[in-house]
């Protein structure tokens, strides 16, 4: 079930992504569609305001219905996956915005966030990417806290720890049983269970709670492919006229072209990050309260959990500046264009720096 939950949240969040595309305009001066932040914002507060009602739903620490909860809670996601596609006309105008604040800058940054803005149909697509897999990696992880936190208040150990507890036999075979055990494993502690839950026995040591682990590879991936998203910038730049301009003032160098991808994909995550963070932190804190309620009919309150804060500052910090060093250390693209017909010989591969074109 929580499966089935998760995989039409994540489906329904990557559409946000399209969007996203959707909303970016074409041109270097033209502006994202009003209609489409109104779309977006609405579609945001529609989704916060179920996952609110989720929260207030599930609030107080009773017994919960299972088809209740399991509806409240894919409610809740629901209103997470709103949230996220309501974002998405607000990506392309988010870097519009990088575009015409860029001033002060060193020209490096200045170039590229320019050219960042004024590619918006190419860039968006891959800002939201990142974007996306940032918030759904944050709300991994604060999720994980909670559930791993309250599930261990709820355990309730079987026998001392490093006992082995051997389950699944009739009480009158208890002896024989403890002696097969004692004799094979001489010294170790036995607790015996005197319900019988099978036709074979079965054993294990009991070594206390175990934290669940799985919820990393999820981190992992989205992680991945946040960071693709800011990569795949770096591969669109070819042939952009920043690029261009770059190649002639700076003599057609490597280090020149490094330094401009790594601005380039340094800016594109960091939009996409601070972006799906709030989003993230957001979905991750409304979503914790149906996933923590229980549907024992003797429910455990719940426990204070400690929010990933430090893990959320690293991965917001630690992306972009991992996303620029990978773009600056990738070999450079040096692709020249062949002279249209007439076009003197020394003209090819890149435009003069014309007094025009600012740095």
């Amino acid at each position: 079930m929580n499966e089935t939950i998760m995989g039409i949240f994540v489906a329904f969040a990557l559409s946000s992504v399209g969007f996203a595309a959707r909303s970016a305009p074409e041109g270097r001066h033209m502006s994202v569609p009003r209609l489409h932040l109104v779309w977006g914002a609405a579609l945001s507060m529609i989704g916060i305001g179920v996952m609110a009602f989720a929260a207030w739903s599930t609030h107080e620490d009773q017994h919960y219905d299972d088809f209740g909860w399991a509806m409240t809670t894919l409610a809740a996601m629901m209103g997470g996956a709103l949230l996220l596609l309501g974002q998405g006309p607000f990506v392309p105008w988010l870097l519009g915005i990088l575009g015409r604040r860029v001033v002060r800058l060193p020209p490096p940054l200045r170039m590229a966030a320019r050219d960042v803005a004024g590619r918006r149909a190419r860039t968006t697509p891959a800002v939201a990417t990142t974007m996306v897999a940032t918030a759904l990696a944050i709300t991994t992880m604060i999720i994980a806290a909670a559930t791993t936190a309250q599930s261990r208040a709820e355990y309730h150990p079987q026998a001392r720890p490093g006992a082995l507890l051997v389950d699944g036999f009739w009480t009158e075979e208890a002896a024989t049983v403890r002696a097969a055990v004692q004799h094979e494993l001489p010294g170790i502690p036995i607790a015996q269970s005197e319900r019988r839950l099978g036709e074979a026995a079965v054993a294990y040591v009991e070594r206390g709670f175990q934290a669940p682990t799985g919820w990393l590879v999820l981190v992992a991936v989205m992680v991945s492919v946040a960071l693709g998203g800011a990569l795949a910038m770096t591969l669109q730049a070819t042939g952009s006229r920043s690029r261009r301009v770059l190649l002639r003032a700076g003599g057609g160098s490597s280090a020149t072209l490094r330094l401009f991808a790594a601005c380039r994909a340094g800016l594109g995550a960091a939009c996409g990050t601070a972006m799906g963070a709030v989003a993230g932190c957001v979905i991750g804190l409304l979503l914790v309260w149906p996933l923590t309620a229980s549907i024992e009919w003797e429910p455990m309150p719940r426990v204070a959990f400690d929010t990933p804060w430090p893990s959320i500052a690293a991965l917001v910090i630690g992306l972009p500046v991992l996303a620029a060093v990978a773009a600056g250390l990738a070999p450079p693209r040096m692709t020249v264009r062949s002279a249209p017909p007439g076009e003197p010989p020394g003209r090819q591969g890149t435009h003069a720096h014309r007094p025009g074109d600012r740095l």
